[in-house]
């Protein structure tokens, strides 16, 4: 043994100080484990409207040590008061740019999976729906929405229903103050004051803290990576978010409704 390792020591050293760069090239490629961090940025956006209950987070996604394909993001919402729980899909990607003027531009795009780079970390915008409760509400939407066309076709006459539908509708006053009329109405009918309730109901967003999880999952391998947060809403935020009920009523009767749709935007808290 003593010849053997006085022969051939220095050439196996001299090897292994070869070979070290590969060997450390192959243990990062296939065994070291990736791992994906979340910076936040901003504030978390809590929302309301004819997409259902919505939460917008703006941050960066880091890789570290492998290159990843990220198949999915959610979040975990859970009501402290009630331990009530509810997930949000990601539904929107957005992407703001803000002029000169000071104007706001932006795209909207369908989310999609996406590889996520250790040598480019990706920002995010993306607003994140309750596909559960939006699709309970596109049903109460839609009743209403049929419900007051066909008033529409019960109490104009033919000639009016013939300007409404045509390109000069928006320049009658006298054809805008009967749809004004009728729609002073309808809010009292039975059907647009249950579905006001119904929607109500749906907007579960109540003053209290809330605790929020944000998971990103990737493919091959196929792991998740969680980030916690919690979050604040008072009594205004839900007041302001809840006024969105009367807008998405007139939106979805064609009617003028004024401003934009109301969120509330809440500062990121730390999980103690």
């Amino acid at each position: 043994m003593a010849d053997f390792i006085s022969s051939y020591g220095v050439l196996i050293v001299a090897a292994i100080a070869l070979l070290q760069p590969y060997i450390w090239a192959l243990w990062k490629r296939y065994f070291r484990q990736g791992r994906i961090d979340t910076h936040e940025t901003g504030y978390i956006e809590i929302g309301f409207s004819t997409i259902g209950p919505s939460i917008g987070l703006n941050g960066t996604l880091r890789s570290s040590y492998r290159d990843m394909f990220v198949q999915g993001i959610q979040l975990e919402l859970e009501k402290q008061k009630d331990h009530s729980k509810h997930i949000f899909e990601w539904g929107i990607f957005r992407s703001e740019k803000i002029a000169i003027s000071g104007e706001q531009q932006g795209t909207l795009e369908l989310p999609s999976g996406f590889m996520l780079l250790t040598s480019s970390p990706r920002r995010f915008n993306i607003q994140f729906l309750d596909m559960q409760v939006q699709s309970e509400m596109r049903q109460v939407i839609n009743k209403v929405s049929k419900e007051w066309w066909a008033k529409i076709r019960t109490e104009l006459k033919p000639d009016e229903l013939s300007l409404l539908w045509s390109q000069h509708a928006s320049s009658s006053s006298e054809l805008e103050d009967r749809l004004h009329d009728l729609y002073e109405t309808f809010v009292q009918d039975h059907l647009h004051v249950s579905s006001y309730t119904t929607l109500d109901r749906k907007c579960y967003w109540e003053a209290g803290k809330y605790t929020l999880t944000f998971i990103v999952r990737t493919s091959k391998p196929d792991k998740s990576f969680e980030r916690t947060w919690s979050f604040t809403l008072t009594e205004q935020d839900v007041q302001s978010i809840r006024l969105n009920i009367i807008k998405l009523l007139q939106d979805t009767c064609g009617r003028p409704s004024y401003g934009p749709y109301n969120f509330a935007y809440v500062k990121y808290e730390t999980i103690s």
